[in-house]
């Protein structure tokens, strides 16, 4: 169940800032239904990676899951590109450098954000940022 409460505390942390700073830029979760704009949206994906045992030694074992939160930024092309890459810069900097308790006891430690451009894909141009984190969790 982490990474549901995982994905539950960034879906809302973006969500509702996005609601306060970009009001009218509509955002996509995955596996929720969206109709595509035509202009500026978000779509958010976390990404879940690599895991393993990080501790050695007595004590509770921790499992732990490496991955990225991943926000896409797109805006219509020939609106240039400062809109896409604002967004994409606003988003890392809800997750850069923050230590979040889940739900559910299990701890995500995200670390500094990067930006990408991706060009014009489908008539939007698509800027992304990807956040890395470690979640580390308790096996029950």
């Amino acid at each position: 169940m982490t990474l549901n409460a995982h994905r539950a505390s960034a879906e809302g942390t973006l969500q509702s800032a996005a609601a306060a700073a970009y009001p009218s830029v509509p955002v996509s979760f995955e596996s929720v239904p969206f109709n595509q704009p035509e202009s500026a949206w978000m779509r958010v994906a976390i990404v879940d990676g690599r895991a393993y045992v990080a501790n050695i030694g007595r004590g509770r074992q921790i499992d732990r899951h490496v991955g990225c939160v991943q926000v896409d930024c797109l805006v219509p092309e020939n609106t240039g590109t400062a809109a896409a890459i604002m967004m994409a810069e606003w988003a890392g900097g809800l997750f850069r450098l923050q230590n979040v308790a889940l739900s559910d006891g299990s701890t995500v430690r995200y670390r500094v954000p990067d930006v990408s451009n991706h060009g014009i894909q489908s008539g939007m141009f698509r800027c992304t940022m990807r956040v890395p984190y470690w979640r580390d969790e308790v096996p029950a």
